[in-house]
C-alpha cells in the first residue's frame, strides 16, 4: 500500500497490522512533516523491511505528487499496488484476504476501484481510546 502521512501516530500500527493481516506485504509512506512519533512507530517496520519511508516535502498537491512518485519507482516491484490513506480499511467479505480476490485478476492488466462505506463519528463525540475497527462500526 502507498499512503501519505502526517501525524498519523496514533492510528499507524492498527491499519498496518490489520492490512497485513489481510494480505498486504509492504508499505510505502510518504511522511509529510509528522511532529508526532510516528518515526518511533514506523521503525520496527522499516528494520523488518516492512515499510519503506519517505521524508515528503513537496509544495502544491503532496498526495497526488506522492502516489505518482510511488507508482513510478515501486510501481514495477510489486504485483498489486493501493494508493490509500491511513484512515481506510480494506475489508474482504467472501473471505479472510484480499488474496482471493486479486487471484482472479492475476493474468490481466487491471485497475480495481472499491467501494467506500463511510462510518462518520459512529455517535462519538469525542475520540475514543482503542481500536479504529472497534469503536467506528
Amino acid at each position: 500500500l502507498c499512503c501519505i502521512i502526517r501525524d498519523e501516530a496514533r492510528y499507524l500500527e492498527e491499519w498496518i497490522e490489520y492490512s497485513r493481516m489481510i494480505g498486504v506485504n509492504h508499505f510505502f509512506l510518504y511522511d509529510h512533516g509528522s511532529k508526532d512519533d510516528t518515526r518511533e512507530i514506523l521503525a520496527r517496520y522499516v528494520e523488518e523491511g516492512i515499510v519503506t519511508v519517505h521524508n515528503w516535502s513537496f509544495p502544491g498537491y503532496p498526495q497526488r505528487e506522492a502516489h505518482t512518485h510511488c507508482t513510478h519507482r515501486y510501481g514495477h516491484l510489486t504485483s498489486w499496488l493501493g494508493l490509500m490513506d491511513v484512515d481506510e480499511f480494506l475489508v474482504p467479505v467472501r473471505s479472510d484476504s484480499i488474496d482471493w480476490l486479486l487471484s482472479y485478476f492475476e493474468h490481466d492488466l487491471v485497475v480495481l476501484r472499491f467501494s467506500a462505506m463511510m462510518f462518520g463519528t459512529s455517535g462519538h463525540e469525542e475520540m475514543p481510546q482503542g481500536l479504529v475497527v472497534e469503536n467506528y462500526i
